[in-house]
């Protein structure tokens, strides 16, 4: 109790003073977190494998691991200073409230387009001339003004009530924003989400009009997740174990709070995936495989987790030459399938048939085919030519200032792809090898490797990573290593400073740490836990 009101008051400081930072030393104290805590585990394994250290060491550690685990929580949401200082993300959020309420009229594709016609018909028809927008379906930036000669594009697919509720809505949230701000948002990537995502999103955005009350609790219900997610971890693997994750989770740079903070449910893969991982781990394999199988109908690249017990069945089987389905496997997939059967009809059926569904994949493939600068995986790491870096392909002139440097990109990883195949499958392989012998949930944390192998994601969805962390009691090195990246990363930034270099250098980061986590599971002896 003592040890929880010291922790109290030491956030209630941390809250009082972060005011008192501007950015930089926010980011600062973010750095140094990851930087100190990947030294204190990294001091504290030294130690043990020498078996030396003074009688005070433990409990010094202890409060040490609880400070930098608060700060680095802490550290998340800038010291609490958010967007600095607004809580909400105006960009994210309108995306995924307007994109999820009316995507039965927008689709996936036509967000910016209806989002143009019903500004003009609110008296910006000047404005949206002078602009750009997206265009969805080919993923190019177009003048605006192309819209607005074909009205009928977007409002035939709105009855007069849904086109006056959807001009609503948007006014809410353009008339928040600077003008120029405003314009920027309508050449991002547009609502992204999954049928499954829209099952819950779609239902909690249409319960009413955007006002401000309501736009609130939604943004609330990210934080809310967290903790209760983040509650399982300590619950399943204990505070020591919560600390790592959080020395993580909350100091990477990959993954920071203005990417998708304070958006509208943008967290909520990451945590059914930490809690399915708890409930693994205190074997509930059957309530773990379907919250597993919700993260990944909800963002897809979780589902790579159930390779790891995939290699394990096929490597068990191969070896007593018969099918071998152990009763903890058996039940982790029959949670996934149950999770499948029931939530892709009934989000079918919520988004007017499994057309939805192709629709997803038809925009995640036009997404995937279009590099950028925070890309983050194997893939970038072999798209990226020194001699051809963002800053020097640039054409401002052009409505796609970043086009040629994506072109130079796709050419480039073409000429690689061959050696991606080729890395891809040598990883499978040396997963398989990590996997085996391991228990269930151990094989599931590390097949999290394949997220930046197989998939080139934008880099907030590094976070998924922090499940690395889970393995610190059983595998320390590990726990020292994922806290390592993350004070890494900030040292590559002051290297660097342009996101193209940055996160091809996270990139190669990222790798080697699957590859050294990987290969110390298969050759490192696990610790009594």
């Amino acid at each position: 109790m003592a040890s929880l009101g010291w922790l109290t008051l030491g956030g209630l400081a941390v809250w009082a003073a972060a005011p008192l930072l501007d950015r930089g030393q926010v980011e600062t104290v973010r750095a140094a977190t990851g930087l100190l805590g990947a030294g204190l585990l990294l001091g504290r394994e030294i130690l043990i494998r020498r078996g030396k250290g003074p009688s005070w060491l433990p409990r010094g550690f202890d409060v040490g691991l609880a400070i930098l685990g608060l700060l680095a929580a802490a550290g998340y949401w800038n010291l609490f200073q958010f967007h600095y200082p607004m809580f909400g993300h105006s960009s994210d959020t309108y995306h995924y409230y307007v994109g999820g309420k009316y995507y039965p009229e927008l689709g996936h594709t036509r967000l910016y387009l209806c989002t143009a016609i019903a500004d003009a018909e609110s008296g910006r028809r000047d404005d949206v001339a002078r602009r750009h927008l997206r265009n969805l379906e080919t993923n190019q930036i177009e003048r605006a003004a192309h819209a607005l000669s074909h009205p009928e594009h977007c409002k035939d697919h709105f009855s007069d009530a849904r086109w006056r509720a959807f001009k609503a809505d948007v006014g809410w949230f353009r008339d928040r924003l600077p003008k120029s701000r405003w314009q920027r948002i309508q050449v991002d990537h547009g609502y992204n989400g999954t049928p499954v995502w829209l099952l819950i999103g779609g239902h909690l955005a249409n319960a009413g009009p955007a006002s401000t009350s309501r736009i609130l609790l939604l943004r609330l219900l990210d934080p809310v997740l967290l903790v209760l997610a983040w509650g399982t971890v300590s619950w399943a693997f204990g505070w020591r174990v919560l600390c790592v994750g959080l020395l993580y989770w909350g100091t990477n740079y990959p993954n920071q709070y203005g990417w998708v903070g304070g958006s509208f449910l943008r967290q909520i893969e990451l945590a059914t995936l930490l809690a399915g991982l708890a409930l693994l781990r205190r074997q509930h394999s059957f309530a773990a495989g379907f919250l597993l199988g919700f993260a990944s109908l909800t963002r897809i690249y979780p589902a790579v987790l159930f390779a790891g017990p995939a290699l394990q069945l096929l490597l068990e089987s191969w070896r007593q030459r018969r099918l071998v389905l152990a009763p903890e496997l058996r039940r982790l997939a029959l949670g996934g399938l149950l999770a499948a059967a029931l939530l892709l009809p009934a989000a079918a059926i919520s988004s007017g048939g499994f057309k939805s569904w192709s629709d997803f994949l038809d925009i995640t493939r036009v997404q995937s085919e279009t590099p950028m600068r925070n890309h983050l995986g194997l893939r970038t790491l072999l798209s990226y030519d020194a001699n051809h870096p963002a800053r020097a392909l640039k054409n401002a002139e052009h409505p796609d200032p970043y086009g040629p440097w994506k072109q130079a990109r796709r050419q480039t990883f073409e000429q690689r792809r061959g050696v991606y195949a080729a890395l891809v499958v040598g990883c499978f392989a040396l997963l398989a090898f990590a996997v085996r012998g391991q228990p269930l949930w151990v094989a599931t944390v590390l097949a999290a490797g394949l997220i930046p192998i197989l998939g080139e994601l934008t880099s907030y969805y590094a976070t998924s990573l922090a499940v690395f962390a889970l393995l610190w009691s059983r595998f320390p090195p590990i726990g020292v290593g994922i806290v390592f990246l993350s004070g890494l990363g900030w040292l590559l930034v002051a290297q660097f400073r342009v996101y193209d270099q940055i996160f091809a250098w996270i990139s190669l980061a990222t790798v080697l740490f699957v590859v050294f986590a990987w290969l110390w599971a298969w050759r490192g002896s696990p610790r009594a836990e």
